[in-house]
């Protein structure tokens, strides 16, 4: 689980660079640029969870 959460992480700033890059965001298509902003979201959430359920994992060991 610590695996992919750190996956994750490394996904979630290689889009953040991405959609931080004035460039890409004026000469993407709008649809290319809103499909970026999905995964990032998806991966946020998806971090969230990872690390409340390695929580979960702690508190019962």
């Amino acid at each position: 689980m610590e695996n992919e959460l750190n996956y994750k992480l490394g996904f979630v700033e290689s889009i953040k660079k991405k959609l931080n890059n004035e460039k890409f965001i004026n000469k993407a298509p709008a649809q290319v640029v809103e499909v970026e902003r999905k995964k990032l979201s998806d991966a946020e959430k998806t971090i969230q969870s990872l690390r409340e359920s390695i929580e979960q994992l702690k508190q019962m060991l």
